[in-house]
């Protein structure tokens, strides 16, 4: 089962450890970064904030 959470402020560290796969990264091109980095994870969580 699959269980969608918001993203915050509080989980990069999360969202690092999920997002960092080759596997994501080839399929979504140059949209995604590989590898992911907590940078990364922080920026995504301050973007989706600020909406």
């Amino acid at each position: 089962m699959i269980r969608l959470q918001n993203i915050n402020l509080t989980s990069p560290e999360a969202i690092q450890r999920l997002a960092n796969n080759h596997a994501i990264a080839v399929n979504l091109r140059d949209a995604f970064p590989y590898p992911y980095t907590i940078e990364d994870a922080i920026t995504v969580c301050y973007v989706n904030f600020q909406n």
